[in-house]
Formats: structure tokens, C-alpha cells, sequence
């Protein structure tokens, strides 16, 4: 048994438990806990302690400052970016903690996201750039070039140096995202470099909206984007950058976009590859002819978005060329599954018509879901994950305007359910028509009346389109005809 206290003693032990309590710092643990943390090589759980430490002292800085060297010893660089601005933020003039930030930066380059008190607290400039048009973001060009050497800009494929550079951040919740970091031998090409910037913003901006995709198919979530004045003009995609060449060789408006868009599409895109011509994947391809009719249609009275280039780009002749071939390409022939593999003549051709129809009709998410759901990269794959995004929803919405396809299996029905207001027709008339060229047989219909399809493409025209809408609905069953 404990002896008994007598109540002098309780009370005195008492006092002296409440002491010590009073003596302990949270702040202080917190410190010693985070770098406990970084030496177990636990940098994200380092961060999450001391991020939520507060307020912070200036006799905590030194501990501040050894913690960032922690992290960055294990390169978690934002977090150990972010615990400097902290130790700037409780004191301004600390030299050592700005010389810590400026150094780690010249080793490091711009880290892949910012806190708010790094952007305040550290040597970095922010120019804030208008919100894009195609999306919710604030963008901002993060200025970090007067404290970042030139060997952290080094070409990767030549190991040329850089000497001007910016970072595109796109704001989101609590930090900015980098985005894009673009690259260029002088400050020369700095105009184009910063319209490049603000046109592959604009480009990542209708890849979200539209077809859901937010960031690269290979890296961190950031594109490196370099203009290089030497090679033959052109572009070229590798890993999570872009390669612009001969940049000072005079080119249209629109063929920036397009070379532009064509990269980016590379970069962004699953599709099928193996191609023997015009090159082996098909997401560049794909990718400029999705964008450039976006950023057409984006472009067009009555409230035309702000232009995408400087001068102004036409893309008239380039959806002449490019565009409405392909369309006449799928009426034509619409390509079944055997006539996309890779050995067929204008097989890239075949795809691309089937791509850009199914998207005009069934909207970009389907295609985007299609493309992302490939087995595989052969063209195959793409008509097998295709045919099942057309097959699952029992209804589907399409584009009436024109026409549209659908793809059936030898035994389905299909009926048309176009809605509509009391002053439209009770009833409305539509004709299928096997596919391709037009040369099977035509079934007219009325709307809610079912129609046997004939297997492989149908072509479907509404003949009297809703009052005012664009969209009309489908309905598909299992045919009762054996």
C-alpha cells in the first residue's frame, strides 16, 4: 500500500503535477514528433503534424528549417517548401530560412504543388491570370526563374539548357497544382512560350469538361513543355513532355494550335496504337481534331470565347481538310471490327471516322469511357469497349440533327422516344437505313414503334425533328424476330 499524503503534501504534489503541465509546449512536441516522423521516412505524416501546429514562434524556426531539410532529403519538396514558408511566416527577416528556400528551389525547380503560405511567404512571383473559359480553375503563371538554376532546365533529350522558363499552377482548394512548365533557350521566344502556356490551359480545360480526363496518362499530373529552336519543325511527345522544334520558323495561327493540340492529344488520351502510317498511336491525331473543333465552335457568334492564339486562328480550311472527310468516310463505309486492325489500308482513317462520329452523336464522355475502357491498345479493343458502351444503357441520348448510327447485333429493335412539348406533332417519323452507303434496306417508322435493326451500322434519320431541341432518345431491346 501507498503511504497516506497528509493534505499539505497532496496539495504541493498537486501544484507541482499542474507546473509541469503549464511547462509542456504543444508546439514544441508537435516539432520534435514531425521530425520523428521524417527520420522514420514518413514525410507525408511529418507534414500533416506540423501543418496543423499553431501559432508558430520564432524560437521555432531553427527546428522549422532542420525539418525541411528532412523532407527534403526524403524529395518530398512541396512539404518541405511549405515548412519553410511557415518558418517565414513566423519571422520575415529570417535570412536562413529564405536562403533555405532559394537554394532548395536553384536545386529542384518550382515543386508540383504550392501551399497558400508558400506562394505568400517565399521569394516567388504570382502573376494571376484570368479563370479559364472552359473551366472552374484560376490559373496563374508562378514565377520561380530569378532562383532556379539553368541545370534544372536542361532539355532532357539533348541536355541543352533553358534559360527562361515559367509554371502554369492551376488553383484548387487549398494549393496551387502545377499544371504545365514551359521552357525556352532565351527570352526571345518568351511571347510564344507564355501563348503556348495559356493555349495548352485552354486545351486542358475541354479535356476536363468534356471528356472527364484531368490529367497525363504518364508522370506526376505536370506537363514539361519545351521550345526548341534546333530540328525540323514539328512535334513530339515523351513520357510527360512535350517537344516543340524549330519554334522560330514562321508558322500559320492555326497550325500552332493544331501541332499543339496534336501533343497534348498524345499526352492526355488513351487510344489504340500499332498504326503502320501516318504514325503509330492514334491520340494525337484524334486529339487535334477534337480540340480544334471544340475551340471552332468555342469561337463562333453570338458569344465567342476569348481567342485561343495571337492573331486570331482560321480554322475553316482545317475542318475542310481534315473534318469533313472523315464524316463522308463513315457514311461511306462505317467501319465494322475487322477494318480497323492495324494491317488494313487507312486504318488509322477508319478509326478516326468512327471516333469523331461517335462522339458528334453520343457525346465526348461516351467516346472518352469507350477509349478508357480498352482491354488493350489494338484498334479491337476500342470496337469491343465501344459496342458495349452502345449496347449497356437500355435508352441513350443523341444528336437528332443530320442523323445519327447505331451499332446492333444481329438480333435488336430500336424505337425513337423524342419527347417534346403539346405543341410539337403527336408523332413523328423516322427511316433506318443498313450501313454502309446507304445500300440496305430503308424502314420507316413512327416515333414508339419498334424497328429491326439490321446487324453492323444503321443509319437513323429524323424526319420531323423536335420544335427547338437538338437531342432526342433511343430506346433498344433484344429483337423478338429469331
Amino acid at each position: 500500500m501507498f503511504p497516506r499524503l497528509s493534505a499539505p503534501l497532496l496539495a504541493a504534489l498537486i501544484a507541482l503535477l499542474l507546473a509541469a503541465s503549464a511547462w509542456a509546449d504543444p508546439v514544441t512536441d508537435g516539432l520534435r514528433a514531425a521530425k520523428g516522423l521524417a527520420r522514420e521516412g514518413q514525410p507525408a505524416e511529418a507534414w500533416k503534424v506540423v501543418s496543423s501546429l499553431s501559432p508558430l514562434q520564432e524560437e521555432d524556426v531553427p527546428a522549422l528549417r532542420e525539418l525541411a531539410t528532412a523532407l527534403e532529403a526524403l524529395e518530398a519538396y512541396p512539404e518541405s517548401l511549405d515548412v519553410l514558408a511557415r518558418a517565414l511566416r513566423a519571422s520575415p527577416t529570417d535570412e536562413g530560412a529564405r536562403h533555405d528556400a532559394e537554394a532548395q528551389l536553384q536545386r529542384h525547380g518550382p515543386p508540383l504543388w504550392l501551399s497558400k503560405q508558400t506562394v505568400q511567404f517565399l521569394p516567388i512571383a504570382v502573376h494571376v491570370l484570368a479563370s479559364s473559359p472552359d473551366g472552374p480553375e484560376s490559373l496563374s503563371w508562378i514565377d520561380c526563374a530569378p532562383y532556379v538554376s539553368q541545370a534544372v532546365y536542361a532539355e532532357p533529350r539533348t541536355g541543352k539548357t533553358m534559360a527562361w522558363s515559367r509554371c502554369l499552377y492551376s488553383q484548387e482548394s487549398e494549393r496551387w497544382q502545377l499544371r504545365f512548365a514551359v521552357h525556352c533557350e532565351t527570352s526571345e521566344d518568351s511571347p510564344l512560350a507564355e501563348k503556348t502556356g495559356l493555349l495548352l490551359a485552354r486545351l486542358r480545360g475541354l479535356a476536363r469538361q468534356r471528356l472527364g480526363v484531368d490529367r497525363p496518362l504518364l508522370g506526376d499530373g505536370d506537363l514539361q513543355v519545351w521550345l526548341c529552336p534546333w530540328g525540323a519543325a514539328g512535334g513530339e511527345h515523351w513520357r510527360n513532355n512535350l517537344f516543340f522544334y524549330d519554334v522560330r520558323k514562321a508558322r500559320a495561327p492555326a497550325e500552332w494550335v493544331r501541332e499543339i493540340a496534336h501533343e497534348f492529344g498524345h499526352a492526355m488520351l488513351p487510344s489504340p496504337g500499332g498504326y503502320r502510317e501516318p504514325e503509330s498511336w492514334s491520340n494525337g491525331p484524334l486529339g487535334e481534331r477534337l480540340f480544334l473543333r471544340w475551340l471552332s465552335e468555342a469561337a463562333a457568334p453570338p458569344r465567342p470565347a476569348p481567342p485561343v492564339w495571337s492573331p486570331a486562328p482560321d480554322f475553316a480550311a482545317y475542318q475542310t481538310q481534315k473534318l469533313k472527310p472523315l464524316r463522308e468516310r463513315f457514311l461511306m463505309q462505317a467501319p465494322a471490327k475487322q477494318q480497323l486492325a492495324v494491317d488494313q489500308a487507312q486504318a488509322m482513317d477508319s478509326f478516326l471516322a468512327l471516333a469523331l462520329t461517335v462522339e458528334e452523336t453520343y457525346g465526348p464522355r461516351l467516346l472518352s469511357e469507350a477509349l478508357a475502357g480498352m482491354a488493350g491498345s489494338a484498334p479491337a479493343d476500342f470496337w469491343v469497349s465501344l459496342a458495349a458502351k452502345l449496347a449497356t444503357p437500355e435508352k441513350l441520348s443523341v444528336r437528332a440533327e443530320g442523323g445519327f448510327p447505331v451499332l446492333s447485333s444481329r438480333h435488336e429493335a430500336i424505337r425513337l422516344l423524342q419527347g417534346g412539348g403539346p405543341e410539337e406533332p403527336a408523332k413523328r417519323g423516322y427511316r433506318v437505313t443498313g450501313l454502309p452507303g446507304g445500300k440496305g434496306q430503308s424502314r420507316l417508322a413512327a416515333e414508339g414503334e419498334w424497328v429491326e435493326l439490321g446487324p453492323g451500322w444503321n443509319w437513323v434519320d429524323v424526319l420531323t425533328p423536335p420544335v427547338g431541341a437538338t437531342m432526342v432518345s433511343i430506346e433498344r431491346r433484344r429483337s423478338r424476330v429469331p
